[in-house]
């Protein structure tokens, strides 16, 4: 069974009228000091923000969540979406993590440095499906990747 949570009563409406002539997004542009983050040539040491970001990502679970909507009413509803971030000289991401009693792994790659991912994918799928025989789990047990 998939677990979600629906849209407040405030952000579900947003998302109604929002289409490519009505804009409902929030955003807002701020200035810092790039002083503690310069980098030798004058820019900013994104490596750095890059690596405190991903740091503290698993702080805000929204960002591990995807939209998805309810089959039949079309409730929208925030959903488990396991996906890392690529950085530099990285071909593959992998992500792993339970939530409200369930495995979730998702494939995020450079598609240049990995264009198999597919097959990757599909013998994961077929691994885990093998591990969740060997536990004697249901065959209703399924996975997915994302």
């Amino acid at each position: 069974m998939a677990h979600y949570e629906r849209l407040s009563a405030l952000d579900a409406p947003f998302l109604e009228i929002e289409d490519v002539g009505t804009h409902t997004h929030v955003a807002a542009a701020l200035v810092f000091d790039a002083a503690p983050l310069r980098c030798a040539h004058g820019g900013v040491d994104m490596e750095r923000i890059r690596a405190y970001i991903g740091s503290r990502l698993h702080l805000v679970p929204r960002y591990r969540q995807r939209l998805a909507y309810v089959p039949i009413e079309r409730h929208p509803v925030w959903i488990a979406y396991p996906m890392v971030p690529l950085f530099a000289n990285q071909a593959l991401g992998f992500a792993l993590f339970s939530y409200a009693g369930n495995l979730y792994w998702g494939l995020n790659a450079d598609w240049d440095a990995l264009p198999d991912l597919h097959d990757l994918a599909a013998a994961l799928h077929t691994e885990f499906e093998v591990l969740r025989d060997a536990a004697g789990l249901p065959d209703s047990i399924r996975t997915s990747v994302a």
